[in-house]
């Protein structure tokens, strides 16, 4: 059985427009559960203080790759994924 990949896409649209509160789900943090939000607009806050929105495309052990939005537009990003203090 052969197991597709999705396409390494640029996100469809802007994210959406608000900053949501912190969240700190400690238990959401681990690259499985991660992994589950490929594709989709997330939030996310680094042990850094830095945070934005991110659609995420791909998990490879801790790293994560994907687009973060800078306020104007999608850029290509890539991080330890064990930096990830809150996820929205």
């Amino acid at each position: 059985m052969q197991t597709t990949t999705p396409p390494r896409v640029h996100p469809p649209m802007p994210p959406p427009r608000f900053v949501p509160d912190f969240c700190h789900n400690k238990e959401m943090l681990s690259p499985k559960l991660l992994s589950k939000h490929l594709h989709h607009y997330v939030y996310i806050w680094l042990a850094s203080g830095h945070e934005f929105w991110m659609f995420p495309l791909e998990m490879d052990g801790n790293s994560m790759s994907g687009y973060i939005w800078d306020g104007g537009g999608w850029i290509r990003y890539v991080f330890d994924s064990r930096l990830i203090h809150g996820l929205y």
